[in-house]
């Protein structure tokens, strides 16, 4: 069993506490599986190997562009976040179904691969920098970390967000990396909801293809999280929950 999470546009300090969250939970095995889906305000992301150089803009033209800059404990270097994309942050405990880090990578990646084959996009995926590309043009970033044998962070989807926000970092520590996006491709790109729903479905039938023993406890009432941010603020978030118990049937509950 799988929970998904939709949190729509959230800032990106908000939404790395509900992971914390939730990682907490699953890595305790509290509460299922999640998924959590949201889209980011401008946001610049550097993860442990980062370089702050690899930020081309300065303080004032981030401040004016109303760009939020973060460090993170995610794997990678610098990327950009913001509204276009699908921003994906699977809370999963890899030891129910035996998957390393490099497997659990390339799901990742061969889910995306399979999404955009849908709409007859073809992509590859690459082991350094780690994403999908479409010939030599970047159009998912993915950045993880492990701890207690459950995952966080995750992937950005580029959709139909402006492009140009990309030229102040040097993403991926790749001066000559080039971004895509879905809107580019197609003359006619699905919405945001087609891409979700397809993304679960290919993501749910790749883990089943691993033996899995789940021991988790059924959370009745999840509809409110408590978020707490840098500041030490709770915030309380109504968010859409979904128990997905396969691949064609979800259950709402709110």
């Amino acid at each position: 069993m799988l929970l998904k999470i939709d949190i729509g546009e959230t800032e990106y300090n908000k939404a790395w506490s509900l992971q914390k969250y939730i990682h907490n939970n699953v890595s305790t095995q509290n509460i299922p599986n999640t998924l959590i889906f949201a889209e980011h305000p401008h946001t610049i992301t550097l993860g442990r190997r980062g370089n702050v150089n690899d930020v081309l803009a300065p303080k004032s033209t981030l401040s004016k562009l109303k760009i939020t800059t973060y460090s993170t404990d995610r794997g990678g270097e610098v990327t950009y976040h913001g509204p276009g994309q699908l921003i994906i942050y699977p809370i999963i405990n890899l030891k129910q179904f035996s998957i390393g880090p490099l497997k659990y990578v390339e799901l990742l990646q061969e889910t995306l691969i399979e999404v955009l084959s849908y709409f007859d996009i073809n992509s590859n995926k690459s082991k350094n920098p780690v994403g999908v590309w479409v010939n030599n043009d970047k159009i998912a970033a993915i950045g993880i970390r492990i701890s207690k044998n459950t995952t966080m962070h995750g992937l950005a989807l580029n959709i139909d967000p402006d492009l140009s926000y990309f030229q102040h970092i040097i993403p991926c520590g790749n001066a000559n990396l080039k971004p895509t996006s879905i809107k580019n491709l197609l003359k006619n790109y699905p919405d945001k909801k087609t891409i979700t729903k397809l993304f679960i479905q290919i993501f749910l039938n790749k883990l089943n293809q691993y033996d899995a023993l789940p021991k988790i406890k059924y959370l009745d009432n999840f509809d409110i999280i408590k978020i707490q941010d840098e500041s030490s603020n709770i915030v309380q978030k109504k968010l859409e929950v979904e128990h997905i118990f396969n691949s064609n049937s979800y259950i709402t509950r709110r």
